[in-house]
C-alpha cells in the first residue's frame, strides 16, 4: 500500500525524509538489483516487509549490499550469482538518514535470532508482500514465477552434477549438467561445469564451445576465463605435437585474448615460431 503521506498531500522530499528517519537496522526490505559490481550490488528499494507494510518504489531509494554481505556461491565470486533486474529480499544493516545511505545484507547470518525463519536473497513475485504484489500484472508475475522455478531447478541439477563430478562419476555428472542446460540453456554455472568435464576428458572442442557460451553470458566469470585459457593452451599443444603449427598458433593467440599478460602463452608462441623455422630449414 502507498504510505499514508500519499493521501495527505505531503511532498516527496518530506516523505523520503520521514522514511529515512523511520528506517531501522534489522528492517526487511524488498529490492531490485540495479547494478552488479565486484564490490557488491547496487539495489533499488521497492517495499518494506515483515510487519512494515509500505511501498517505497516511487521514492527511487538506492541501497548497497557489499560483497561480504552476500551468500557464498559455489565456485564463483559472490556477485556472479546476481544480475540486473533480479528481485531480492534483504536485511537493513546500516542506515544514515543524513546522507540517505542504506546498507543491506542478503546473508542470513546477519539476521537476529527471532528472524531466523526469514529467507534472504533471490525471490520471485510470489514471495512479494501482498500489499505490493497486488500491483504486479498477473501475466508478468506468472512468467517470472516460472522462470524463477526453472532457474532454481537448474541450479539444483548443477549442484548434483558437480557432486558426481567430484566423486569421479562422470556419466552421472554429465546427465545432470545436460539436464540443467535443457531447463536453462544460458545457465553459466552449468556451462562452465560441463566444459570442465569435457576438458577433463580431453574433448577440448566441446569444452571451448561451452566456455565461449558461458563467457557470452558473463564475460567476467573467473572460472570460465581460467578454464577457457587452460583448454585453449591444451588444444594448442595437441596441434603442436602433430606439427600443425598454424593451428597451434591460432589457439595460443586466442588464449592471449583471455590472459594477455600470460608468460606461459607468450613462451609457447615463441616456441611455435622456433619450431616453424626449424621445419623450414
Amino acid at each position: 500500500m502507498p504510505p499514508i503521506e500519499s493521501f495527505m498531500g505531503v511532498d516527496n522530499v518530506s516523505c523520503k525524509r520521514h522514511f529515512f528517519n523511520s528506517l531501522e537496522k534489522y528492517d526487511i526490505v524488498i529490492c531490485v538489483v540495479s547494478q552488479v559490481l565486484e564490490s557488491g550490488l547496487g539495489l533499488t528499494l521497492l517495499c518494506m516487509d515483515n510487519g512494515k507494510a509500505r511501498d517505497i518504489d516511487e521514492f527511487g531509494i538506492h541501497a548497497f549490499c557489499p560483497a561480504k554481505e552476500l551468500p557464498r556461491q559455489l565456485y564463483q565470486s559472490p556477485t556472479e550469482g546476481f544480475k540486473v533486474k533480479d528481485k531480492v529480499k534483504g536485511l537493513v544493516v546500516n542506515v544514515n538518514a543524513e546522507t540517505e545511505r542504506v546498507t543491506v545484507s542478503l546473508n542470513e547470518r546477519s539476521l537476529r535470532e527471532d528472524q531466523e525463519h526469514i529467507k534472504l536473497g533471490h525471490i520471485s513475485e510470489e514471495d512479494f508482500p501482498v500489499h505490493f504484489s497486488a500491483v504486479i500484472p498477473e501475466k508478468e508475475c506468472a512468467e517470472s514465477l516460472r522462470k524463477h522455478q526453472s532457474q532454481r531447478w537448474a541450479f539444483q541439477c548443477v549442484a548434483d552434477g558437480i557432486k558426481y563430478f567430484k566423486a569421479g562419476k562422470q556419466t552421472e555428472a554429465l546427465q545432470y549438467l545436460n539436464k540443467a542446460l535443457q531447463i536453462d540453456p544460458t545457465n553459466v554455472e552449468a556451462l562452465v561445469a560441463r566444459g570442465a568435464l569435457y576438458a577433463n576428458n580431453e574433448s577440448y572442442h566441446r569444452a571451448i564451445k561451452d566456455f565461449e557460451n558461458a563467457l557470452a553470458e558473463n564475460p567476467s566469470h573467473q572460472n570460465a576465463r581460467k578454464y577457457m585459457f587452460e583448454t585453449l593452451m591444451a588444444q594448442s599443444k595437441v596441434h603442436e605435437d602433430k606439427e600443425e603449427f598454424a593451428d597451434a598458433e591460432q589457439y595460443i593467440r586466442q588464449a592471449l585474448t583471455i590472459q594477455p599478460e600470460s608468460v606461459e602463452a607468450r613462451e609457447a608462441l615463441r616456441f611455435i615460431f622456433f619450431r616453424k623455422v626449424c621445419v623450414i630449414f
